[in-house]
């Protein structure tokens, strides 16, 4: 995970980027959506592209059988 690479802890990451704790600990768990200006403001302090943060968060949700390939 970008941030835990970065030493950040999840108060870090939500000063830095403006987005809520609570936005930046549902994201991470996988409980919940935001929108683009949020992702955009993650991947700015974490230097990464926001749509690398939805590639990777996509990926996680099919490992974790949210997807099945008849949904896609």
């Amino acid at each position: 995970m970008e941030r835990l690479r970065r030493h950040l802890t999840h108060g870090a990451l939500a000063k830095a980027s403006g987005v809520s704790h609570h936005t930046i600990l549902r994201l991470e768990r996988g409980e919940g959506i935001t929108d683009m200006v949020d992702l955009v403001c993650i991947g700015l302090v974490l230097e990464v592209q926001a749509t690398d943060l939805l590639r990777r968060a996509l990926a996680e949700a099919r490992l974790a059988g949210y997807f099945t390939a008849e949904a896609e």
